[in-house]
This record gives C-alpha cells, structure tokens and sequence, in this order.
C-alpha cells in the first residue's frame, strides 16, 4: 500500500529515506485549497539556497488555471494546467502532480470535490526529481517564503499512485474486548475483539497510517455523551457507523443500517475536526467486513481487502442518509447502534 512520506505541518515523515537516497525521482504531490479563491493567488512558494537556487511554487487562477514552476539552479520546468475554477460558495479544489523523471514524463490534474470541474488532466515531459531534503522543508515549513490560507495541506507520497484512501478510527477510540475496553491504539494482530454478528473474534491486522485531517480528509468528531458514554470519538469521514430506531424502520424497513460519519455532522452530537493536520489512523481488519461495539455505539470495520465483500447491514448512500439526520436532528441525540 502506497503511504505518504511527507504532509504538511508535519515534523518528521513518515518513511524518510536515508542517505543513500537523495532524490524522490518517481513522486506525487497532492494540495488542496478551499474555494473560491479571491482572484489569481500564489497557494505555496518554496525557495532554498545550496550553492544553487531551489524554487517551488504552485499559483492558481481562476480564469486561466493551475501553474507549478519548479527550478534547480539554472533548470526551470514549468507546470501548467487550463482549467476554470468554479466560482462555488464554498468548496475544496485538489491538485495532483505525478513524476517520473527516469521515464522522462510527469502528468497533473484537477478536480473540485464532490462538484465540478472532475478528471481535467494534462500531460508533459522532462520533469525535475525532487530531493529528499525539500520535501523535509516543505513539510516542516522551513524556508516557506509564502503559504496561502487558502492552502489547507499538501502531501508527498513515493511512486506515481495516490494513497489509498480508507476508514479509520482514532487511536484512542474504546473497542469491546473480552477483557473490557481498550483504545484501538493498542491493540494488535490476533487480539480478541467482541462483534455483533460473530462475537469474539481475532484481529487479523492492526494497520497504523499517518494521514492528513484537513480538506477532503477531515475527520469526524462524535461527541460523549450523545454518542458513545464516556469519550468523543475521533473517525475518518468514511467510516460507517450503524443506527438503529423506529426512525430507520420507518424508512428503510430495516432494523440497522451503517452510515457514513460525514453524514451524520450537525456541528452538535456530530463536528468536523480541524484541530490538528496529521493524526494516526487505526485500520483493524478481520478478513472480512465486521461490526465491532465501542462504548454505546457500532462501528462498521472494513478495509481495503474487502473490497467486493458483502456487508453486514445496508449502507446508506448520501442522499438517503438526510432525511433519517433530519428526521434525528429533532434532538441533538444519535442512535447509533
């Protein structure tokens, strides 16, 4: 699995390489920026000084598109993508750069999330590797001339694939164990866990991921004690959440359903959580898709590899997750699980 090596604010990345390796020669980018922009405006501009000049920059403008210049000493190679950005009243636009300077080509891309403006890409030639210690200064904010506010994170990943992306749960959120609760952080392969549908059960893996929350990859935040008893609990936006109540019956005809966290925010039982840029995310895999207790309330668990699986209860799709938070946002009380 494709992680990232470098995010924005970070102090340290994940996976650096050593000494002998010097150069992200195959790579990718990622940054996005929140919409609309207030005109054309320079989101990240890098500069540092070994003997030669460094220079990245990545500029935007709405009516002309997105340009990313990149200079080593005398070399410049120039980005640029035409596209129009949308003029929405609120929304994320995301950037992908990816490299590959052995293979002479770099190809990059733009889409506005979840609206318009999907899959607009260009391709060129003769890119510019990128050495292994701007990556450390630009993650670590060092020699930052200038970082739009519009600018929420940027990331660097190995090879010419995003990461994946895929629920998780924080560190610290209460998993039902035969021996009490205990925090997802620390748990491990082959650990007992309590499931609705086939009780204990064997942890298969225990997958730890340095991810961004901000952006599209903003967390979800569900509060005690509306939600679980004791403890808030930090989620990724795709993790599914089962519900239960007269409310699903009425609509479904179903006496669970799982669905997604970012469905359910309602800045009261339920709050996106920009508080910090990384975090750590805890997937637990059992081999099969499975729905684990954690103190009051039911959480879907499904990875990667269970792609194709069947589900143990209907998720729920978007448009029919709001009128079941509608018909709940009455009270500030969730019924999960």
């Amino acid at each position: 699995m494709t992680e990232w090596i470098a995010l924005s604010d970070a102090q340290a990345i994940t996976g650096k390489a050593g000494p002998g390796e010097g150069l992200l020669t195959r790579g990718v980018f990622v940054l996005e920026f929140a919409l609309p922009l207030q005109g054309p405006t320079v989101l990240l501009d890098y500069r540092a000084d070994r003997g030669w000049e460094i220079h990245l920059s990545v500029f935007a403008d709405p009516q002309y598109g997105i340009s990313i210049l990149h200079r080593q000493g005398a070399t410049v190679v120039r980005h640029a993508l035409k596209v129009t950005l949308p003029e929405v009243t609120r929304g994320t636009g995301r950037i992908v750069l990816a490299w590959d300077a052995p293979g002479r080509r770099w190809c990059m891309g733009y889409e506005t999330i979840d609206g318009e403006g999907r899959g607009t890409v260009c391709q060129g030639t003769d890119p510019l590797p990128l050495p292994f210690e701007d990556v450390t200064g630009l993650s670590e904010g060092q020699g930052m001339a200038r970082r739009s506010t519009a600018a929420l994170w940027f990331g660097f990943a190995k090879g010419l694939a995003l990461p994946d992306r895929f629920p998780w749960i924080g560190p610290r959120t209460p998993i039902a164990t035969p021996r009490g609760l205990v925090p997802a952080g620390l748990l491990s392969a082959n650990d007992i866990v309590l499931t609705v549908d086939h009780g204990p059960l064997p942890v298969t893996a225990v997958r730890r991921h340095v991810v961004p929350t901000r952006g599209s990859y903003t967390p979800v935040l569900l509060r005690a004690p509306y939600v679980s008893a004791k403890s808030d609990l930090l989620l990724s936006s795709d993790q599914r959440i089962a519900m239960t109540g007269v409310e699903v019956e009425y609509l479904f005809g179903e006496e669970e359903v799982l669905v997604e966290a970012r469905h359910l925010v309602n800045g009261r039982s339920a709050m996106l959580d920009t508080r910090r840029a990384t975090t750590t995310g805890i997937e637990l895999d059992f081999g099969l898709p499975v729905i684990v207790l954690s103190d009051g309330c039911r959480l879907g668990m499904t990875s990667p590899q269970d792609a194709g699986a069947a589900q143990p209860r209907r998720v729920l799709r978007e448009f029919e997750a709001t009128p079941l938070v509608s018909m709940l946002g009455r009270t500030a009380q969730l019924r999960l699980g």
